[in-house]
């Protein structure tokens, strides 16, 4: 599942900065806007670690298909040469009695 992209600014303020007396101060609100700028930065960080994570696995799984293709062709390569061995012998072997037939039909 992919991870979710988190919303650009959270308008919420947290409720411990709060002042006791119901207002807020200019410090506060400085507080207010670092903590959801601190959130908004950790939810990016939070988005971006869940898609390296997604990328890791595609990678490694195309790492996978990339080495199971390679051992399939090392493969094929292989039984190519052995066919390519026992098709060289049999056109061989069909040359020869080929060659001594026409050589018995024709009296060469």
């Amino acid at each position: 599942m992919a991870p979710q992209r988190p919303p650009k600014d959270d308008p919420r303020p947290p409720n411990e900065l709060t002042v006791s007396g119901g207002g807020s101060s200019s410090a506060d609100s400085k507080l207010t806007d670092i903590y959801v700028r601190l959130g908004s930065v950790q939810a990016s960080i939070t988005y971006l670690e869940g898609h390296a994570d997604d990328a890791r696995k595609e990678l490694k799984g195309i790492s996978d298909d990339i080495v199971a293709a390679k051992a399939t062709f090392k493969t094929l390569k292989w039984i190519g040469g052995i066919v390519g061995g026992f098709m060289l012998l049999f056109w061989g072997f069909i040359a020869t009695i080929l060659g001594m037939w026409a050589k018995h039909y024709f009296q060469w």
